[in-house]
């Protein structure tokens, strides 16, 4: 089996391997690996003397194509989209943009799911690392030893969270926070709660964070509630939790959160926004057909995917060292009828 980091998430110690790579074919010939990959296998997608270039630098080299289905350094022009739940509607778009980046890259894109599992997350990529060139991990749940790892077997970006020494791509989720607390505190809202997602999420912890920081800043009470997944089924389970806890306003992880509290509530026959309003995070295109229609936080979410995806092809194209930076996409507040000024007080309805 091809050879994996130590350190990776039940995988075992690489093995040590001094055969040439197709990235040390790449860096002589000062060509991207994907080059070296048309240029070996179907050289007639390249120019003849990229092709003669290549070749003449593979013997020097002592590169065999041939032997290249052995080692775990090979181009197999194929990557990974490794994602902690595709059935959030949030996902589409990401996925959508990122496989249209892979595409125009020359690249076949592998989409894996998760179910918000870290058992399932490290098994997936025990088995898609050996196959692939690199790998993008949106919301992992990995901790940041085990990223690090993974990045050290494979070029590595990931999404939808910060990471100290791996390319990331992910939101402002600070500023979002912000945003979203400042708009209630305008509308008059002085104790607002806070429903939180998956507790081995890193986005939790920064939207928590996030949303304490903005609130001690601006004299809002916070009160803390803990749902039991990020869903339209757990947010409905926290109806009564919120309606007795003494807010004007709730802010959740995520919109499917956020909609399944939404309906719970008005079936319970609290208004939203006249005695709770609501606020969630992603404006996944549900938020608008919801009655009333969502407040939330929205992002460019196939900018997202195709960014990642741009930042892991310019990694293999730099014979797979993390040259690029990591990014932090802007966010805005859109403002729907779910949120409004809050009740005077004694005027909510029980």
């Amino acid at each position: 089996m091809p050879a994996v980091a130590a350190g990776a998430p039940g995988l075992d110690s690489p093995a040590v391997t001094t055969r040439p790579t197709i990235y040390d074919v790449a860096r002589a010939a000062g060509v991207a690996p994907s080059t070296v990959s048309r240029a070996l296998g179907r050289p007639a997608r390249v120019s003849a003397h990229t092709a003669e270039l290549v070749r003449r630098v593979a013997t020097e080299l002592g590169y065999s194509r041939q032997a290249r289905t052995a080692s775990a350094d090979r181009s197999s022009m194929v990557v990974a989209l490794v994602m902690s739940d595709i059935t959030n509607p949030h996902s589409a778009e990401i996925v959508r943009g990122a496989e249209q980046e892979a595409a125009e890259g020359g690249y076949t894109m592998l989409l894996c799911d998760t179910r918000e599992s870290v058992t399932r997350e490290a098994d997936v990529l025990r088995r898609v690392l050996p196959v692939v060139d690199g790998v993008v991990l949106a919301s992992s749940r990995l901790t940041d030893d085990e990223v690090a790892a993974v990045a050290a077997t494979r070029p590595t970006v990931v999404l939808n969270r910060s990471a100290v020494s791996v390319p990331s791509i992910a939101l402002d989720d600070a500023r979002a926070a912000l945003l979203v607390v400042e708009h209630l505190h305008g509308l008059g809202h002085r104790t607002i709660a806070y429903v939180g997602g998956p507790r081995n999420s890193p986005v939790e912890a920064e939207r928590r964070a996030g949303v304490e920081q903005a609130a001690d800043a601006l004299g809002v009470g916070l009160v803390g509630l803990a749902a039991a997944g990020p869903t339209l089924r757990a947010g409905a389970g926290l109806a009564d939790d919120v309606a007795g806890a003494g807010v004007s306003a709730v802010v959740a992880y995520n919109d499917l959160l956020a909609i399944g509290l939404l309906q719970a509530l008005r079936r319970n026959g609290t208004r939203v926004p006249e005695d709770i309003g609501v606020v969630g995070f992603d404006n996944i295109p549900l938020g608008r057909l919801v009655s009333p229609q969502l407040t939330s936080v929205g992002a460019p979410l196939q900018a997202m995917g195709a960014s990642a995806m741009r930042n892991l092809l310019q990694q293999l194209a730099s014979t797979g060292r993390a040259t690029v930076r990591s990014a932090r996409l802007p966010v805005r507040l859109v403002v729907r009828q779910s949120t409004g000024p809050a009740p005077a007080h004694g005027s909510r309805r029980r």
